[in-house]
């Protein structure tokens, strides 16, 4: 229940607002289903989220759970109201997925139809003081869009279907939702249903306001700046106000006087900026800047404040030019921004997640900061998903990235009923008002591939009825959409359709003959079967919005939502993921053509070896294209050029399946997103042949001329080193050009460097200024790799290391800040946090565990061996322990366990913990430092304490016999009794009897019951009966059990990293084992056991150390072991400086003579200096320590 009372009082003209999101009850048609659910949400997240259903993208489950999207659903909350209430209620719901209706304290107060609407309901008069029952019933939309189909006879309006591929569902035509939500040729069918946005309750007594918008205006003629500022208010009666609109860093502020009618009104005010103050623009990225001001409104009536606002407005002008080009009949199609021609490059967006609030602020912001770490400058925000969250145009204002906006209708017919018109024009208002702000968006378009749809006949209409369908197209995208954005938006372009021939298509009555004519608009282009390498394939067009080719995710990203049996590319899983035609089959035809195909005999290894070929030639076919239209910007070949945008098909992923894009779901780069940030770099040489000559083109997208000269390499397949180097003259490249810098015949090329043939070698070349290498390294092949002569099989080692502090903060932009705010650590902290949580990169499982080296299997059981011999030592030791130089021995193996432990720790667990390798940031050093400062404390300390006699002031001596250890006195890790017991108990031990010390007198029955007992046990186990035995041993053996289980985890981990890593470990181990396994015997005597059974229970607790090393090392070998470095280290380090250390301390403290004292400090020194010193020289000799 939501209970705020928010909406009553007397006080303030100003709104208030009620949030009614959080915990609602969700219940099916029939009522069977009853669970609680989140909004903003959707029915599928609620399921998910309650355990009804498993992970949607698991396997088949986009089938399975088809029933969701056919059933009803209801959301329900309560929530409380006091009177006196406000003037006017609104009851908001920001966005209504998608047909519903809703009903308030049972009465309906209104219906959606449209989820991509904001709807508001007056319902004051409904509200009752007190608890409130809101209800909101959604009707399935596959339901609701078969029955709107049925009710549409006078004609089809395809596509009926998708295509069976695609196993989604019918008509989506006919409702206002996420296009792809019904399937598509990337994604599943998941028709979702819920609140996908806000709810809240609106209060006023004067007026409301709902939204400020800013639009920037740019008098040419007078070289000055305006902006338009619009207010859309809700007032409850007519109202005259004083209103400010004020711009201080401009220093430009203006005074109107308005008045606000009844009812919901945009009203607008424009303001001149002040001539006197330099305006600063927003650039894209790449160009500039991204320069905002503050824009801040009041408005005041009668002295009370009644409407305020602050808001981010940005300066920058678009215009797309459409005019005739020199010896090309047709129309350029280019953008300028702030006056600029300004190349487009960058892809499409989709639907980041088929569960819209499952797409968190995080995964925005590293989707889109991936777009600008490839040198991309524009998305397009493609027509069949959603208009996106606020939060989205922000990051790409904050960012520099512009936006190709379409409004959501895509690859289909439309209806053009009332109600179906009506609701689309309310959605288009309001998303123009939402979004015309963003400086980020720099053109509308209204529709995708609507216009090639209808002019090349996609749905094979008759001849007949073609006119209808051209008036329909006509009313949805010209009279109703493109007027209202015109109306709403003066400052930007509006294009019909894409692809389209822009001005062209208009003078055509909208639907061109041919809107893939590349002399005018823009054009898709995708061709399959074609050679992707022959860049003679591809259309000289003037801006390419939409190309590419499909590729698999890598098997990481598919793995968790697939089982053994799905991994091979000819399985059920594979053809269900592919949603495209042929898909699979075009991607291995595509690679057959320049790689010989993944043919391992093992069905693993061939299933991931197919998924990284498809990228590599997903990647290269990209690369290629995208070349040819960034080297065509500044030419004219054959009528033909002046390309100046190219957007491949697509960015990102809504689940992991095959599909164009060149970041998979979950944000893992595709090789093709590594490319791209190559061949969208701002200064860029692009190689290609033509008749035999190989060219080169400079291509730069800077500001400014630049003197350039292409540096071209002959490279041998079977050699690392160049054959021979050409550097020809320097040659100016314009800005923002491409031309040609280099020009020499293939064949006297090959001839002028030894014995090279087309086979044998390949070109590697680069652009350079007088300063050296500018831009990217690029690559021509002279032949298919596959026909390469002397090409090796790779030697490649490769390193994982996680970036250092330095670079984390290089990358965000932050290397040179003094110091980091908030919002600095708001950027890092996900790098820092996924760098120290998770390894550091993601591993790759297979169908079974991965056979372990039987070396590490050997050195593990080994050193395991001989720390469990440790468990023997108290046995072994008892003779040994009345001699005068056991504490001397004693106290070096304490000092050496202590400093193997703490360097093992800091030097090897901790950072294998974390992810980083130890030599890096003078991390080595560091440590020695953390070591040197604990050292030194001790050192000093000591010196001041044997100097000032102060030893004794600590307690009594533990080496008198008189004290004999109370009973239950030693405590499970209690290690300075423990040892210190050693001395003192052991010789009240008699070696020759089975107990510790005289058995008290027994009775008869006790004896009976004893004899009976040694006949169930081994003879050799016979001592005190078990229940006898004090608490304090089964504590000990169950204690130790644990600790060995550990230490047994830590050197199977360690092994699978180095056999070196495993031997320090190792070490580090065995000298705390020495006086630990010791210390544990002498308790368990103590505690009531007789000497065979103190060992046997020692060394059944030390055998765990088994038990952990085999899981050690199969965890470390599969998986990335952090977790049991990081418990291992934080457990050495309490072992050290927790136990050992007070223990090593007290038996030096127990020496009278200061002779005696400083032998003993010499001894402990030695211990200390000798551990870390083996541990030091291990870490700097064992080679690169990394997670494997």
């Amino acid at each position: 229940m939501l209970c705020i009372a928010a909406l009553s009082g007397y006080s303030a003209k100003a709104e208030q607002q009620q949030n009614l999101n959080g915990k609602w009850r969700l219940l099916n048609s029939n009522g069977s289903l009853s669970l609680p659910a989140e909004v903003p949400g959707c029915v599928h997240s609620a399921l998910i989220q309650q355990g009804y259903i498993q992970d949607p993208y698991f396997r088949f489950n986009d089938v399975s759970y088809r029933w969701i999207a056919l059933e009803n659903w209801t959301y329900t909350t309560t929530f409380t109201v006091y009177a006196p209430l406000r003037k006017k209620v609104l009851l908001v719901f920001d966005g209504v997925d998608t047909v519903a209706t809703v009903w308030l304290n049972g009465i309906v107060v209104g219906k959606t139809d449209n989820m991509f609407r904001r709807y508001d309901f007056p319902v004051r008069d409904l509200l009752k003081d007190g608890e409130n029952m809101l209800k909101v019933s959604f009707v399935s939309p596959v339901l609701y869009a078969s029955g709107r189909r049925k009710a549409h006879t006078a004609y089809r309006v395809p596509p009926e279907c998708p295509p069976d591929v695609q196993k989604g569902e019918c008509h989506v035509n006919f409702i206002r939702k996420e296009q792809s939500s019904f399937s598509w040729d990337w994604g599943p069918s998941f028709p979702t249903m819920g609140l996908w946005k806000g709810v809240w309750l609106d209060a006023f007594d004067v007026m409301q306001l709902i939204q400020v918008s800013s639009v920037p205006l740019y008098n040419t003629s007078l070289s000055q700046w305006s902006v338009r500022v619009e207010l859309l208010v809700e007032a409850v009666q007519a109202t005259k106000g004083h209103v400010t609109i004020f711009i201080p860093e401009l220093l430009s502020e203006q005074d109107f006087q308005a008045e606000f009618l009844p009812g919901k009104t945009k009203n607008t005010f424009t303001v001149h900026i002040n001539t006197t103050s330099q305006v600063k623009l927003w650039w894209p990225s790449g160009h500039g800047d991204q320069s905002f001001y503050r824009l801040i409104v009041k408005a005041i009536q009668d002295g009370f404040l009644i409407l305020s606002s602050e808001s981010k407005m940005y300066f920058r002008t678009a215009e797309l030019i459409q005019e005739p080009v020199a010896g090309s009949p047709g129309l350029s199609f280019y953008f300028r921004i702030n006056g600029k021609p300004v190349f487009f490059k960058g892809s499409n967006w989709i639907p980041a997640h088929s569960f819209q609030d499952q797409v968190v602020p995080l995964d925005l912001r590293n989707l889109l900061q991936s777009a600008v770490d490839a040198n991309m400058n524009v998305l397009r925000v493609w027509g069949g998903g959603v208009y996106e969250q606020d939060l989205f145009y922000d990051i790409c204002d904050e960012m520099g990235i512009m936006i190709w906006q379409d409004f959501m209708f895509a690859c289909a017919m439309y209806p053009t009923e009332d109600d179906f018109i009506q609701t689309v024009r309310e959605e288009v208002i309001q998303q123009v008002r939402r979004l015309k702000s963003h400086p980020s968006i720099v053109v509308w378009s209204g529709n995708n591939e609507n216009e090639a749809a209808l002019a090349t006949d996609w749905f094979n209409i008759p001849v007949s009825q073609r006119p209808a369908y051209l008036k329909d197209y006509v009313t949805l995208y010209v009279n109703n959409i493109r007027a209202i954005v015109q109306e709403e938006d003066p400052s930007r372009p509006f294009l019909v359709s894409s692809p389209t021939n822009g001005a062209e298509s208009e003078k055509e009555g909208w639907v061109a003959a041919n809107p893939y004519d590349p002399h005018y608009g823009d054009t898709h282009f995708y061709s399959y079967t074609l050679n992707c390498w022959d860049w003679q394939t591809f259309p000289r067009t003037r801006f390419a919005s939409e190309y590419g080719f499909q590729s698999w995710p890598s098997f990481s990203t598919l793995q968790p939502v697939s089982i053994g049996d799905d991994w091979s590319f000819n399985s059920d899983f594979t053809s269900h993921r592919q949603h495209h035609e042929d898909g699979n089959k075009q991607m291995l035809l595509q690679a057959a053509l320049h790689f010989h195909l993944p043919n391992s005999t093992d069905p693993f290894k061939r299933f991931t070896h197919t998924l990284y070929l498809t990228q590599v030639m997903q990647a290269q076919c990209v690369k290629t294209q995208t070349e040819f239209y960034r080297r065509s910007q500044s030419e004219i070949i054959e009528g033909k050029g002046h390309t100046m945008g190219a957007l491949y098909w697509q960015l990102n992923d809504i689940w992991q399946a095959p599909s164009w894009s060149s970041i998979e779901f979950g944000g893992k780069w595709k090789m093709l997103h590594y490319f791209a940030q190559e061949f969208f770099a701002a200064v860029l040489p692009v190689g290609f042949e033509d008749d035999g000559e190989l060219l080169i083109y400079a291509v730069s997208d800077l500001s400014h001329a630049q003197k350039l000269r292409a540096v071209v390499s002959v490279y041998s397949w079977s050699k690392m080193d160049p054959v021979c180097t050409l550097k020809p003259e320097m040659l100016l490249v314009p800005a923002g050009s491409a031309v040609p810098v280099f020009k020499h015949p293939v064949a006297a090329l090959l001839a002028g460097c030894g014995r090279c043939t087309r086979l044998t070698c390949l070109l590697i070349f680069h652009l350079e200024d007088e300063k050296g290498q500018l831009g990217p390294t690029n690559h021509h092949f002279l032949c298919s790799p596959k026909d390469a002569q002397g090409l090796q099989k790779p030697n490649i080692t490769a390193i994982v290391q996680c970036l250092s502090v330095g670079q984390i903060l290089s990358h965000y932009g932050f290397s040179n800040v003094s110091q980091l705010t908030v919002g600095h650590l708001g950027k890092i902290c996900p790098a820092v946090l996924t760098q120290v949580l998770l390894p550091s990169c993601p591993y790759t499982p297979s169908t079974s565990l991965r056979p372990v080296d039987y070396t590490v299997w050997g050195y593990g059981f080994l050193a395991v061996t001989v720390i469990n011999l440790a468990s023997l030592l108290g046995l072994l030791l008892i003779p040994f322990i009345r001699k005068p130089y056991f504490p001397k021995v004693l106290t070096y193996f304490i000092g050496l366990a202590i400093g193997t432990l703490f360097s093992n720790a800091v030097l090897q667990l901790i950072p294998e913990a974390l992810g980083f390798d130890p030599k890096s940031d003078n991390y080595v050093q560091n440590a020695v430092g953390i070591f040197g400062g604990f050292y030194l404390l001790f050192f000093v300390e000591k010196i001041l304490k044997m100097a000032l006699g102060m030893d004794h002031e600590h307690g009594h001596s533990h080496f008198s016999p008189a004290d004999q250890p109370r009973e239950n006195s030693l405590q499970n890790g209690d290690i300075l009794q423990k040892n210190a017991a050693i001395l003192t108990s052991i010789s009240t031990i008699d070696i020759d009897k089975s107990s510790p010390a005289a058995d008290p007198p027994h009775t008869e029955d006790a004896e009976t019951q004893e004899g009976e007992m040694s006949r169930v046990i081994c003879h050799w186990l016979q001592g005190r009966r078990i229940n006898s035995i004090r608490t304090v041993a089964w504590m000990i053996t169950l204690s130790d059990a644990l600790h060995n289980f550990i230490d047994g985890l830590a050197i199977g981990a360690s092994f699978t990293v180095s056999v070196l890593t495993g031997f320090s470990t190792s070490t580090a181990i065995v000298c705390e084992e020495f006086p630990h396994e010791l210390g544990d015997f002498v308790i368990l005597l103590n505690a009531g056991m007789s000497i065979p059974q103190a060992i046997f229970f020692n060394l059944l607790s030390a055998v765990s150390c088994y038990v952990g090393l085999v899981l050690g090392i199969l965890l470390g070998s599969n998986f990335a072991p952090n977790v049991i470095f990081a418990v291992a280290g934080g457990m050495f380090l309490y072992i050290a400086l927790a136990d050992m250390f007070p223990e090593m301390d007290s038996i030096g403290r127990e020496q009278q003579r200061t002779s005696t004292k400083i032998v003993f400090f010499i001894i402990q020194n030695a211990g200390l200096l000798t551990g870390f010193t083996i541990i030091l020289l291990i870490t700097l000799f064992a080679g690169n320590i990394n997670l494997g």
